[in-house]
């Protein structure tokens, strides 16, 4: 490097050169400059390497070496030469820029490229010859840790010894149009000809005929064939012998009715066959076979099921295998198997008897074929029955252990002709207990006509109904507490606004004993119907009336809100406050009683034209809520019926009620 730039460089002189010094003898020069030095750069050279040297100033034609030179002391050629290399970065670039552009792209090793030894990785990402590893055209690699027949880049198999190399800039690790793959594991091995036709070497060919020895190499078969075409010859993965024409002559070419015939009938009978036997079957389109038990469950089960549902004649089905001392019969409402059955089975579906297993709250329950039901499973009210004919009668029984409720006129039954009447008030029936309704067209509803003494009936008293708990013998008992929800609205505004001065009934037509009449908010006077037509008063000052809760319903509430019923009572059971609404519609004369059980006692919310009434000191006005503590007991009346603005009155508290007004 440092002589071919020798010959283009001439280190500085103090005259410049003549063409009578050596220096200008067939030279082609030109001057420049570097820190201050004076260099010639040699333009042309044809004179030989061999002469050229060095010539001083004072010297003439003298050669000389340039130490001699003036303001060169010590240096030499070389010298002249590092600093070139060393500062002249300019030239040096550009000479470095031309060598690298020949070599771009041909072949750069990168070492080694460990793939997987169990299954497929990606061609290189890092590790090329551009900055930060970035990959570059010509980067190559060699395959280290391959399993053979196992490891693959980008899903091509490689071996150790492959090599993979770049063909872009930036190839991508994914894209096999950016790599090409080299084996370098290609084996070969010449054709040694002592080999062919010799003991443990390799088959020879004689004009195109595959030669074969035999075992002691005595003499040469061959194999050949007269094809007028390429073919193909697939011979099968296991050891045999090849058959020739004599021994596919012993094989019976086609099957035949006749030769299949032949064949069958050369087999050994089995006079017992089992289930997994197999027998032969002609498909329509293809030969299959068939087990015994298929031949039973899938075929001769079917039609003999299929022709026993046709027979018409019950004494021969009568014949078939029944438990003893029963009937073949189906006592439910709708088609099923029938059943092997008692005669207890027999009397209830003679008698139309059936269980009913529904719970909670019934909807249009099912008449059809049933004259008796039984109430089994949890069934808490009764809403209606459908499939009422008139003059039908139906026995139910509460054999539930809990009571229940058989509700009158229920509105959640829409179809008006399934409900049920029992005369004005919901019938609450006792566990075990008894009831009679009957179908009548006369007014399109169940009534209920009769019970056991273990229900609470409807007996008819006044312009209204109350409840009275009957005996055993459905006798009404002598004691009777009756309610103040009796008197109409005309005859409260009668007995109200009579003369008393100076008597102490006043007639009233219509009355009827036992009806009465408590006015806390007007009068303070409490009416009552002693005998027929005629209505005493008598002060209620300082009186409270407590109604007992034992003749209504009762329910438990446990959440944190619900719903009043008329003339139903209610405990309420949260650790927080129970919030319940007064009934959409009011109905004079109608009873609500609420009982404060849990630790967050309860809240009565009315509606914005709703109000309560009968606190101690200031009233509730319409839309205002009261609430009251943990243990309270209150019982309302409605005084007021109305479609949305009833007033409730506050008939009763015990001592541990305080109510707040809200």
């Amino acid at each position: 490097m440092k002589q071919f730039i020798a010959q283009a460089l001439i280190v500085h002189r103090s005259t410049d050169p003549t063409v009578n010094d050596n220096l200008g003898r067939g030279f082609d020069v030109e001057s420049e400059w570097y820190n201050g030095v004076k260099f010639w750069k040699l333009i042309s050279f044809s004179g030989s390497y061999a002469n050229w040297s060095l010539v001083g100033s004072g010297g003439g034609s003298t050669s000389d070496d340039i130490t001699n030179e003036s303001g060169v002391t010590g240096a030499t050629v070389t010298d002249a030469l590092d600093e070139l290399l060393a500062n002249d970065t300019t030239t040096l670039n550009d000479a470095k820029s031309y060598a690298d552009s020949l070599v771009v792209g041909l072949w750069d090793d990168r070492g080694a490229y460990t793939v997987n030894s169990s299954g497929n990785i990606n061609y290189p990402s890092t590790g090329g010859s551009g900055t930060a590893g970035a990959l570059l055209k010509g980067d190559i690699f060699t395959v280290a840790n391959a399993t053979v027949n196992v490891s693959t880049i980008n899903s091509i198999k490689v071996n150790n010894g492959d090599t993979v190399r770049a063909l872009i800039d930036s190839p991508s690790p994914t894209n096999d149009s950016h790599w090409t793959i080299a084996e370098s594991n290609l084996g070969f091995t010449p054709e040694n000809t002592a080999n062919k036709d010799v003991s443990g070497g390799y088959v020879g060919l004689t004009l195109f005929k595959i030669n074969f020895k035999n075992v002691l190499n005595t003499f040469t078969s061959f194999f050949t064939n007269s094809n007028t075409a390429a073919r193909t010859y697939t011979f099968q993965d296991r050891d045999g012998i090849i058959a020739d024409d004599t021994d596919l002559a012993t094989k019976q070419a086609t099957l035949t009715a006749a030769n299949f015939a032949t064949f069958v009938n050369s087999t050994t009978d089995k006079t017992t066959p089992v289930d997994a036997d197999i027998v032969p079957l002609v498909d329509v389109s293809t030969g299959k076979r068939f087990s015994l038990i298929n031949l039973w469950t899938d075929y001769l089960k079917p039609k003999a099921d299929a022709i026993y549902a046709t027979i018409s004649n019950l004494n021969l089905k009568m014949n078939l295998s029944m438990s003893a001392r029963t009937i073949k019969l189906n006592k439910t409402a709708s088609t099923a198997n029938g059943i092997d059955g008692s005669v207890t089975d027999l009397m209830e579906l003679m008698a139309g008897c059936t269980d009913n297993t529904g719970s909670g709250a019934l909807l249009a329950i099912s008449t059809t074929n049933t004259k008796a039901i039984r109430f089994t499973s949890g069934a808490s009210i009764l809403r209606s029955f459908a499939g009422g004919t008139d003059g039908a009668i139906l026995v139910c029984q509460n054999s539930n252990s809990a009571l229940m409720s058989v509700n009158h006129e229920d509105t959640a039954e829409t179809t008006v002709a399934n409900r049920i009447y029992t005369g004005g008030q919901n019938v609450q029936v006792g566990i075990g207990g008894v009831f009679v309704l009957q179908y009548k067209t006369s007014n399109s509803r169940w009534n209920l006509i009769g019970g056991n003494g273990l229900n609470y009936w409807s007996v008819f008293a006044g312009s209204s109904n109350r409840l009275v708990e009957v005996d055993t013998n459905g006798v009404g008992s002598a004691s009777k507490t009756f309610q103040d929800i009796d008197f109409t609205g005309g005859q409260q505004t009668s007995a109200t606004s009579a003369t008393w001065t100076g008597v102490n009934e006043v007639n009233i037509v219509g009355l009827l004993q036992g009806q009465l009449y408590i006015d806390y908010a007007t009068t303070g006077y409490r009416y009552e119907c002693h005998r027929n037509d005629w209505c005493s008063r008598t002060p209620i000052i300082n009186v409270e009336v407590f109604t007992t809760n034992s003749l209504y319903p009762i329910f438990e509430v446990t959440g944190t809100s619900g719903t009043f019923g008329e003339d139903e009572a209610y405990v309420l059971n949260n650790a927080s406050q129970v919030v319940m609404t007064l009934p959409t519609v009011g109905t004079f004369g109608k009873v609500i009683i609420v009982n404060a059980k849990g630790a967050g006692g309860g809240r009565i919310n009315t509606g914005a034209t709703q109000q309560i009434v009968g606190t101690s000191g200031t009233q509730p006005t319409a839309g205002q809520d009261i609430s009251f503590p943990q243990h309270s007991a209150i019982t309302l009346k409605c005084t007021t019926g109305h479609a949305t603005a009833a007033v409730w009155s506050i008939v009763s508290i015990n001592p541990a009620t305080t109510i707040t007004i809200i």
